[in-house]
């Protein structure tokens, strides 16, 4: 956690977790719930019990069968370039 966020490297969030925050991350599971705003630099997998509420930026998406996505999707090559503006001092 880094102020209120989630700041990693591989992240992966089982299908109990409820997350109020913003994530930034590599790689990114998703089997739980998460509102507010995600950034992953590389592969985002929503899984079938998912449920996003936020923006998400990514460079790659895998959406599963039954997953939630409820806000605005980006998925662009230049996720990898936002988030080197957007590190943590």
């Amino acid at each position: 956690m880094h102020g209120g966020d989630i700041i990693g490297e591989v992240l992966i969030i089982g299908p109990k977790a409820k997350i109020n925050g913003n994530i930034q991350a590599a790689s990114l599971v998703l089997h739980g719930t998460v509102q507010g705003d995600v950034l992953v630099t590389g592969r985002c997998e929503l899984k079938g019990s998912a449920s996003l509420v936020g923006s998400l930026t990514t460079n790659r998406l895998a959406m599963d069968e039954g997953a939630t996505l409820i806000g605005k999707a980006e998925i662009t090559p230049d996720a990898k370039h936002r988030a080197a503006q957007q590190k943590p001092r």
